[in-house]
């Protein structure tokens, strides 16, 4: 879970400096998207392992 939560920080901090924070609004769904997704994977491997 850190993982997910480190790599969508480095992600929103990269769109607030490069785009503003109007697409950072616009993107939130997308980030929380993406989020689940790397959460759902590592829950995936955690219970392969």
């Amino acid at each position: 879970m850190n993982l997910a939560i480190s790599i969508a920080l480095l992600l929103t901090d990269k769109l607030v400096k490069c785009e503003g924070i109007s697409l950072l609004a616009q993107n939130t769904s997308w980030l929380l998207l993406l989020l689940l997704s790397l959460s759902l994977l590592q829950a995936t491997d955690f219970m392969s392992l």
